[in-house]
């Protein structure tokens, strides 16, 4: 029932004279992501306009996609004005239910589509939908316009179940659905401790991470399927960083790196991976006194910025695997 409400609501939005415009008390209810900051969300540019959210005036005729949306013009065409259908607008708000009354966010109806206990009534639905609306991006157009490596919304994690809405989608999960097995763990949970989320049977997954120091990039993997890569800076020439195959030894919360006998000190660094013992220990680690990621520049460990090196931290475990060559 929920499916055939999602493409209802999609439908009706679509259909007749109101297909470009919604009320702004409808826009108001849907989550606010702006990239361009041109007045509308991301969410309602792909869905609904089709304009470029990362362009703020799309038709490129000196007003933003925003303004010409609420003095009833076209954003994707110049000077061509919209008739708008108030009642369709206010008829779709009130009949729709399943959200507390209010639009679904691109998350939720997309999580219908990728939900693949469904995936038989899903695409019957799809199909159907396509044929009356061919301008809908839908599959691979949605999931690299907004999750993929670049996309709006990497950092949504809509069911708060401890997985960025990103990582779902690449894991085959969705991402309003907590827990995708029914097996009493939170996605997040099961992805944390090596743990099969698509699976109710405590399955364990190999978790890595490999470090190119050819290319100064770091890649991490949840089951061959990776998650996540990012410029990090390695060893000078003179201070290599150790190439081999490892494990995490321990996560450090806090660290002090350098002081007293050495020509540099960088207190309270966070997020530390401890991957081997050799002359010296060395790290993964986050580091907050340089933004020069992509050429070698530190004392033999890998400093990665702190923007990547909170969730790779909280994703690692004691024994996960780490590769550098």
């Amino acid at each position: 029932m929920k499916i055939k409400i999602i493409f209802f609501l999609f439908a009706t939005i679509f259909c007749g004279v109101g297909v470009f415009v919604l009320s702004s008390n409808i826009l108001s209810a849907i989550n606010v992501v702006d990239f361009d900051n041109d007045g509308l969300s991301d969410i309602e540019e792909i869905r609904i306009y089709h304009t470029n959210p990362r362009v703020a005036d799309s038709d490129n005729d000196g007003y933003l996609d925003g303004e010409e949306v609420r003095n009833n013009y076209n954003p994707l065409q110049k000077r061509e004005r919209i008739v708008r259908n108030l009642e369709r607008e206010k008829e779709f708000v009130q009949n729709w239910q399943g959200f507390d009354g209010r639009l679904p966010i691109l998350a939720e109806a997309n999580a219908v589509v990728y939900n693949k206990r469904k995936i038989d009534l899903e695409k019957q639905f799809i199909k159907e939908f396509i044929k009356k609306h061919p301008r809908l991006p839908v599959d691979k157009e949605i999931i690299s316009g907004v999750y993929g490596p670049n996309g709006l919304l990497q950092n949504l994690d809509f069911d708060n179940d401890g997985l960025i809405d990103n990582w779902e989608v690449k894991l085959g999960l969705s991402p309003i659905d907590k827990d995708f097995d029914n097996d009493g763990y939170l996605d997040g949970e099961e992805v944390k401790w090596g743990f099969d989320p698509k699976s109710p049977y405590p399955r364990g997954v190999e978790k890595i991470i490999k470090v190119n120091l050819k290319e100064q990039k770091l890649a991490y993997y949840f089951d061959g399927i990776k998650l996540e890569e990012f410029l990090i800076s390695s060893g000078v020439r003179s201070l290599p960083t150790p190439r081999g195959k490892f494990k995490v030894l321990a996560k450090v919360p806090v660290k002090t790196y350098g002081g007293r006998g050495y020509n540099f000190y960088y207190p309270n660094t966070k997020w530390n991976l401890h991957f081997t013992t050799r002359s010296l220990r060395y790290f993964i680690h986050g580091a907050y006194w340089h933004s020069d990621f992509g050429r070698p520049r530190s004392h033999g460990c890998v400093n990665v910025s702190y923007k990547n090196m909170k969730r790779l931290y909280e994703w690692a475990q004691v024994g996960t695997k780490v590769e550098i060559e």
